[in-house]
């Protein structure tokens, strides 16, 4: 995600950090919403105990005037990454994974980089995004994508782009996550190409992949032998009292799910084949609940993992052999979290963006206080709007301290 320089404006609030109460906050943000294209969003700062603010501004249904609430849901993008995080160190607690093992030790058919036949790729490797798989334009963004409603919605104002992807979602059919990876991944598949993998060799180089994601969750599903959202639905969402999350949209969550805008055009309501890399679909309310336990857990307090998985899950792990006896990245990079920045109190959490959706959640770990903003638009402009307003969540948390 490409971020921009604050205005003017936004200095000025930064220097002001002191000045600005909640009430403050809202009306800057009421201001900049006014002010934008945004449909709806939502936002949150809290600590691992308590909620500190929390608001949402426009609209979930711009034409209904249906107003956008801390209980309207949407997919969340790749902030769902995290969760499969928090599955993967359930099971490596239970001493079922070896985060440094070899994946085709738990997978149905081998996985590995043609180039490099003879290196494994490993769970940490896909999970640091150092794996060498690749996101092909052709087979992520292009199949693994596909239309739950068939009907037709406007393309007006819609970037060349999404109505390419629209159209391309149309033609795909949902299909199980291992086959489709099968497919992609692995000399078995009718769709397999060398070109799925980097030219580097695994643990080497650090190159985003939402398919390196879904292999760890359908790692998941061979080792428990259940479904990844089940698995991830049973041991973190209602654990967490979730209510609203979940991985479609069905009769009991339909009324509270947003219509989503690329710029101001609403988008067909999709789903994505490899869900566990960015398919959550979740309220703010619900996302703020998870946000406190991933913070109380960082502290300690928590105990949906022990303090040990927590800080593992949630340091660096380029500074962790085998990785650092032969990676070239500078960065920082947890089991599936980011950590903000190179030094070692950089913000923690991710980010998610897809057609018509935009999230952000990180929390700082010397200070323990959190900040969530989520929102069902997306685009050039608007994610620029996003980011004035994230950087006025910031500057209220930093006034906290």
């Amino acid at each position: 995600m490409t971020m921009i320089k604050p205005t003017s404006f936004l200095i000025s609030i930064l220097i002001l950090t002191q000045l600005l109460t909640a009430q403050d906050l809202t009306q800057q943000i009421e201001n900049i919403y006014k002010a934008s294209d945004i449909s709806g969003l939502a936002v949150a700062v809290f600590t691992k105990d308590s909620v500190i603010y929390k608001n949402a501004f426009g609209y979930a249904d711009v034409s209904a005037q249906k107003p956008f609430t801390l209980n309207t849901t949407i997919n969340i993008g790749s902030t769902s990454k995290t969760l499969i995080a928090v599955a993967l160190m359930k099971l490596y607690e239970e001493g079922k994974i070896n985060l440094d093992a070899d994946i085709n030790d738990y997978l149905p058919y081998a996985v590995r980089n043609p180039r490099h036949p003879d290196i494994p790729i490993t769970i940490r490797q896909l999970s640091t995004h150092t794996s060498s798989i690749r996101d092909r334009y052709s087979n992520y963004e292009l199949k693994a994508y596909y239309l739950i409603d068939q009907s037709r919605y406007s393309k007006k104002g819609m970037p060349l782009t999404s109505r390419i992807h629209f159209k391309r979602m149309s033609k795909n059919k949902k299909i199980d996550l291992g086959k489709y990876l099968r497919d992609y991944l692995s000399t078995e598949g009718k769709y397999y190409k060398k070109k799925s993998f980097h030219k580097s060799k695994p643990g080497v180089e650090e190159n985003y992949s939402n398919l390196g994601a879904a292999l760890a969750a359908y790692v998941i599903e061979e080792i428990t032998d259940i479904p990844y959202g089940d698995y991830v639905k049973n041991e973190i969402l209602k654990p967490l009292g979730m209510s609203l999350s979940g991985w479609s949209i069905d009769s009991d969550n339909q009324k509270y799910f947003a219509k989503r805008y690329v710029n101001k055009s609403v988008v067909p309501n999709y789903g994505l084949i490899t869900y566990p890399d960015g398919g959550l679909i979740s309220s703010t309310d619900d996302m703020i609940n998870y946000s406190m336990s991933m913070i109380g857990g960082y502290f300690g307090e928590q105990s949906i993992l022990s303090r040990s998985s927590f800080d593992l899950m949630m340091s660096n792990q380029y500074d962790v052999s085998p990785l650092s006896a032969t990676s070239t990245t500078t960065s920082q990079r947890g089991i599936f979290w980011d950590i903000f920045g190179t030094s070692d109190d950089g913000d923690i959490g991710h980010t998610g963006s897809d057609p018509g959706i935009e999230t952000f959640m990180y929390f700082d770990p010397t200070s323990g206080v959190g900040c969530l903003l989520m929102s069902n638009c997306s685009g050039k402009k608007q994610t620029r709007t996003l980011i004035e307003v994230w950087k006025l969540l910031i500057a209220y948390r930093n006034g906290l301290n």
